[in-house]
């Protein structure tokens, strides 16, 4: 709400992903030839899932977190809307996804995957965990609790914005408001969903003892190159 810069297309980049030559001008042509599209996302092309992923992707057009754009007037539209991620989230791109596909108005909009640009000619590297080191584990590890987590928050927002149709102002403030929420009103659904994947009960162990999640931890900008990106520079910018 307050960082990001007034711009035709503002790029989103996870802090491990290493953007591929021409990416950035690939996902702004796609903003551009689509007169409906609202965000587009790059594919990936590493890891043992990637070509499925990106055959998904393909079919059922969805953000993937690693690397995606949205729209100047999306962003606009989304600060006026109030909407704000629940703090703490992992699954962002889910819920992003959702948002975008329903046109950031759920309460009266219905799901159109037109509104998700995929360039498939847009990629990211990254380099791969390293299992042979104590730290490569603990990262490794770490993402499969919280990938194991972020199904019962897919299951949280999708509850909210598709079938309660909660306007965008109205989802918690917290990751663990929004999950906790959803588990006490569908117990048997997330008893079945930790059964399938019992590592989210580390990640509900964590947030249950911890302030991360509070309102308190909402992110700032600690650094600006000060330069924003101009027509036909933008991977220079």
């Amino acid at each position: 709400h307050s960082i990001a810069p007034d711009a035709d297309v503002v790029f989103f980049v996870d802090g491990y992903a290493g953007v591929a030559p021409s990416a950035l001008t690939r996902l702004a042509d796609r903003l551009r030839e689509s007169h409906v599209a609202l965000a587009a996302s790059a594919v990936p092309s590493v890891g043992r899932s990637a070509s499925l992923m990106r055959e998904h992707m393909l079919i059922e057009p969805q953000i993937h977190g690693s690397l995606y754009a949205l729209r100047g007037d999306t962003v606009t539209a989304l600060r006026q809307a109030a909407f704000r991620m629940p703090i703490g989230m992992y699954r962002v791109d889910g819920l992003l996804s959702s948002v975008v596909a329903l046109g950031l108005a759920p309460e009266s909009s219905q799901w159109s995957y037109e509104r998700l640009a995929i360039a498939p000619d847009a990629t990211w590297s990254r380099r791969p965990d390293a299992l042979t080191s104590r730290r490569g584990v603990r990262t490794h590890l770490r993402r499969l609790v919280c990938q194991a987590f972020g199904v019962l928050e897919s299951q949280a927002f999708r509850e909210l914005l598709v079938v309660m149709k909660v306007p965008l102002a109205g989802l918690p403030s917290t990751d663990r408001q929004m999950v906790t929420d959803w588990m006490r009103q569908h117990t048997a659904r997330a008893v079945a969903t930790i059964a399938r994947h019992p590592l989210a009960l580390l990640e509900l162990a964590r947030l249950s003892r911890s302030d991360w999640g509070s309102e308190g931890a909402a992110p700032q900008l600690i650094a600006s190159t000060g330069v924003h990106p101009t027509p036909g520079s933008v991977e220079r910018g």
